[in-house]
C-alpha cells in the first residue's frame, strides 16, 4: 500500500511539475554569473580633471607633490560643489579663489565627498 501511494504521488508530481523552472545547473550557474558581471561592471565610474586650469600658469596646482622654491601659506580653500559638479568645475573655482588671494599657487589639491556633494580642498600658497 505505502509503495503504490509513493509511486502515486512520484507520478502525480511529474505530470503536474510543469509549473517549476528545471534548468541543469550549469545554466544556473552561467545566469547567476551573468547577473553578478552585469551588477558589478554597473558600479563604476571614471572622472578626469586637468591639473592645468582655464587659468593657465597664473595658478598651479599640486596634487601629488609639492613646488621646489620655499613658499608661504596663505589660506585654506574648501570648494563645494552642487550633485553634479564635475571635478574639473572644483578644481576651475578653486585656482580662481587662489588667483583672488593672489596666489600663484595650490598644493595638497584632495577631492572629497560630504554625503553626495563633492568638495576640493587645497592650501594657497605664495613664493617667499
Amino acid at each position: 500500500m505505502k509503495n503504490s501511494f509513493l509511486q502515486f504521488s512520484t507520478d502525480m508530481l511529474q505530470k503536474n511539475s510543469s509549473f517549476k523552472l528545471q534548468m541543469p545547473w550549469w545554466n544556473t550557474l552561467l545566469l547567476m554569473l551573468g547577473i553578478s558581471l552585469l551588477a558589478i561592471s554597473g558600479c563604476t565610474t571614471t572622472s578626469v580633471a586637468r591639473v592645468s586650469t582655464k587659468h593657465g600658469e597664473a595658478v598651479k596646482m599640486y596634487i601629488s607633490k609639492t613646488p621646489i622654491t620655499e613658499y608661504e601659506e596663505i589660506a585654506y580653500i574648501e570648494v563645494f560643489g552642487s550633485i553634479y559638479a564635475s571635478k574639473q568645475r572644483l578644481m576651475d573655482k578653486l585656482a580662481e579663489r587662489a588667483k583672488q588671494l593672489d596666489c600663484n599657487a595650490v598644493v595638497n589639491v584632495e577631492y572629497k565627498y560630504e554625503f553626495i556633494y563633492p568638495i576640493a580642498t587645497g592650501v594657497a600658497v605664495r613664493p617667499k
